[in-house]
């Protein structure tokens, strides 16, 4: 893959045996679920995966028929390996891991595990592109890897399933495509939104920016996911886009903030080494404990729209990293639709929020 441009399609099939569209990357992570457990007499089979997690996810592993076993997401978005290790039983079909904020998780010690242990390893890139470590592919590790490039490339819907091995008799259950016209008018809003900021000097007079919603699922209730092919609109833009300029774009637009948000003492970036050989999905930070929300109104008020990672986790008691994760990250956003001007008010705001810190 030396060539100038890589279109994310044929990166995609250069990694494995088999890839499949979804108009969610959490509908193709249900599905692989359920092609596991169905040869096997275990019921309910079990999944050993990060506490750190969407909603959504956690909703495709119950619809799946699974049963989660979580192990703690720690400082930097690292995690125990032996934890990992000893959480794996009788009933455990795979192990599942993240590529958090596009950084490289420790995938060889899950690797080595998944062996010994004789469970699948399902590689999760919904955050990366074409990211590398010690110069091997992220997504060329798992049995299974699942990418997003709705989150990635800023597409109303899409996500795909890449099996590093020929399957048999796997058939993705669609139950129907992600409506054409509403990608279309979402992928159109989302470019124009980014000349509405141009247009008004990175300000944002009609109040666009807004804070994301906090996923939500009762583990209690029983689980559907309506599972769909993914649209046109994704379809088309991922065999032509340049994967290649997005991760340069990224890498840019985190050098930006890494640089200017330096020395600042009310946040920290959540990763200390340069994505040289990552591409980045936010520039994550760690607030201070009970600042994180001043800081996201601070942030709103000069039309910037931030993340938190995913509050809403974890799900189950005993997790002091992750919970500290849910209370302390927010996310800077990097992606490629961001304006210059719009990363030094991303600036400006930090630091003039450590100016009114240290006041008080």
């Amino acid at each position: 893959m030396m060539d100038d441009k890589i279109h994310l399609q044929d990166y995609l099939k250069s990694l494995g045996s088999e890839v499949y569209p979804y108009g969610n990357v959490s509908h193709g992570f249900r599905d692989i679920l359920s092609y596991i457990a169905g040869p096997s007499e275990i019921r309910p089979p079990n999944i050993v995966m990060p506490s750190f997690v969407p909603a959504k996810l956690f909703r495709a592993v119950s619809a799946a028929g699974y049963i989660p076993k979580f192990y703690d997401i720690k400082e930097e978005c690292r995690f125990d390996a032996d934890e990992i290790g000893k959480l794996v039983d009788e009933k455990t079909t795979a192990i599942f891991v993240i590529h958090y904020f596009g950084h490289p998780a420790d995938i060889r010690s899950l690797k080595k595990i998944a062996v010994r242990k004789n469970v699948k390893l399902i590689e999760d890139c919904a955050h990366v592109l074409i990211g590398t470590t010690d110069g091997e592919r992220l997504g060329s590790f798992g049995d299974f890897t699942i990418f997003s490039p709705r989150k990635m490339l800023q597409l109303p819907n899409g996500g795909f399933l890449v099996s590093r091995n020929p399957l048999q008799n796997f058939v993705p259950s669609y139950d129907r495509r992600a409506a054409t016209i509403r990608s279309s008018s979402t992928f159109v809003g989302t470019r124009a939104k980014r000349l509405y900021f141009k247009m008004c000097r990175s300000r944002d007079p009609l109040h666009l920016a807004r804070l994301p919603r906090i996923g939500e699922f009762d583990p209690t209730k029983n689980a559907h996911l309506s599972v769909k092919r993914m649209s046109q609109v994704t379809s088309a833009y991922s065999k032509v886009v340049n994967i290649r300029k997005i991760s340069e774009m990224r890498r840019h637009n985190y050098f930006r903030l890494l640089e200017g948000l330096k020395g600042l003492k009310s946040v920290n970036p959540l990763y200390h080494d340069a994505p040289d050989e990552w591409e980045p999905y936010s520039f994550p930070m760690i607030v201070r404990a009970g600042e994180r929300k001043a800081l996201q109104e601070m942030l709103l008020g000069a039309g910037i729209s931030c993340r938190t990672g995913w509050p809403e986790s974890p799900f189950v008691d005993g997790l002091p990293g992750t919970t500290f994760l849910s209370e302390h990250l927010i996310e800077l956003p990097v992606h490629p639709l961001i304006l210059s001007s719009q990363l030094d008010r991303m600036v400006e705001t930090c630091n003039e929020y450590e100016r009114q810190s240290l006041r008080k």
